[in-house]
């Protein structure tokens, strides 16, 4: 797994690329939230076109990554999620709670 960071309008943008799996160090994508959340970044958006699989342990990162954002009452957006990402986002409902947007509504 590969994590870029830029900005997109008011938002941060962490570009998630490669797999999310019990394999992979999903804790990357916790601690780059973290350590945005502790700089003062208000609005955290990520990437997760280029991720080409994604398991339970990456969905429970991504989870944790909106649980951190929320108790701080930030703002945190899922962009564009691959077709693989957005099938086991529809499969376990993830896409009822989860705020999934397209990065031109950024």
């Amino acid at each position: 797994m590969k994590i870029t960071e830029r900005k997109s309008g008011t938002y941060t943008v962490l570009d998630v690329s490669g797999r999310l799996t019990i394999n992979d160090n999903t804790e990357q994508i916790k601690e780059s939230v973290l350590q945005l959340i502790q700089s003062g970044v208000t609005r955290i958006a990520i990437g997760l076109q280029q991720v080409s699989y994604m398991d339970s342990t990456g969905s429970a990162a991504l989870i944790q990554c909106f649980q951190k954002a929320r108790q701080k009452d930030l703002s945190i957006k899922y962009l564009n999620p691959s077709p693989p990402v957005r099938k086991l986002f529809e499969i376990t409902k993830l896409d009822t709670i989860l705020d999934i947007d397209d990065e031109a509504k950024l």
